[in-house]
């Protein structure tokens, strides 16, 4: 009995943990002074669309560096508007001048906004309409009209792709919650493709494109999954084997710094099939498994953590403590074993 309660204790911590704890937020050091300067901008800076231009160009030295203060300032500064989308995403007016002077907008506002910024800085950019699987979305609903907006910019010949709308942060409950991605900033198109459907096929951006019935059916993995290094050839690798039909869930975790070098990337698990898991943390002390009512310790090897073993039906979490603490489980990963 005391063996269960624990057991149940620590499970609902782990949880909690998972639920509670924000998303990772920080941004590449590649563009520190650019961001700096970009979240610096003074309000009398800020009054036109040249004037803003103008000065988030300043320490500008290449077209990349230009986008980038153009990405940083807008999601800081520009909210979305719940209230507009709410209402089906009717707004009275999305052109660069209003958003500017509102600081809020639905996508196509974040979108509009973004391109004139860039265009004025001598950064040849475009607006992209198409299908997003955003807030609300459920699993392989079928698109019958364009619900989001995002860009495309050149830099060095080459086009890039950027949504400053989820950069800025996310939709919870009722209300938008403020959260700097660094994921949306010049997102590799095969990876971009899982949850951004252009309406013209170029946009993609892909050697080989898909169709919108393909978007449609394949299940959309997190943005934790990429952040952990997890690949888009790994998911369609996932995706071809048989029985496949979602990826494993994933919980924002405070573990900035932890890699997945190889482990399962499906939801769904045999039970008494061996799996190896291996990760790489310099953030957490102990990486544990915890599956069948067990806590199964990841071996430590220097920063990198394994295990090769089976699982029981149920479920079966990845969790880990970080170095300062002893007992806080902090869960990243969570799979069902059928």
């Amino acid at each position: 009995m005391k063996r269960s309660l624990r057991y149940s204790m620590l499970l609902w911590a782990v949880m909690l943990a998972a639920f509670a704890l924000p998303a990772r937020t920080e941004g590449d050091d590649t563009y520190s002074q650019i961001d700096r300067h970009a979240l610096a901008a003074p309000a009398d800076e800020e009054q036109s669309l040249a004037g803003l231009a103008n000065y988030l160009a300043r320490p500008c030295k290449t077209d990349i560096e230009k986008t980038r203060a153009v990405y940083r300032w807008m999601t800081d500064r520009i909210a979305y508007d719940f209230d507009a989308f709410r209402r089906g995403g009717r707004y009275r007016n999305d052109e660069p001048e209003t958003v500017l002077t509102a600081r809020k907008a639905i996508c196509e506002g974040y979108a509009g906004l973004f391109a004139d910024l860039c265009k004025r800085m001598g950064v040849t950019a475009v607006k992209i309409s198409g299908f997003g699987k955003g807030f609300g979305y459920r699993s392989r609903v079928t698109f019958s009209r364009t619900n989001h907006a995002w860009n495309a910019v050149q830099i060095d010949g080459k086009w890039r792709l950027i949504d400053a709308t989820w950069g800025a942060g996310f939709i919870q409950g009722d209300k938008f919650v403020k959260r700097f991605s660094e994921f949306f900033f010049l997102t590799p198109p095969e990876t971009f493709i899982f949850t951004h459907f252009p309406q013209e096929n170029r946009w993609q951006l892909l050697d080989v494109s898909i169709t919108q019935k393909q978007f449609e059916q394949q299940p959309k993995p997190s943005e934790e999954l990429f952040e952990m290094g997890v690949s888009a050839k790994d998911l369609r690798d996932a995706m071809s084997e048989e029985g496949f039909k979602d990826f494993v869930k994933t919980y924002s975790h405070p573990g900035a710094n932890t890699s997945i070098i190889s482990a399962p990337v499906a939801l769904y698990l045999q039970s008494g099939t061996e799996y190896s898991f291996q990760l790489k943390s310099d953030d957490y002390g102990t990486i544990t498994l915890i599956n069948g009512g067990k806590w199964q310790p990841l071996q430590r090897e220097g920063n990198v953590f394994r295990y090769t073993g089976t699982l029981r039906r149920g479920p079966a979490q990845i969790a880990g403590t970080l170095k300062d603490e002893q007992t806080r489980y902090h869960s990243f990963l969570e799979y069902s074993v059928r």
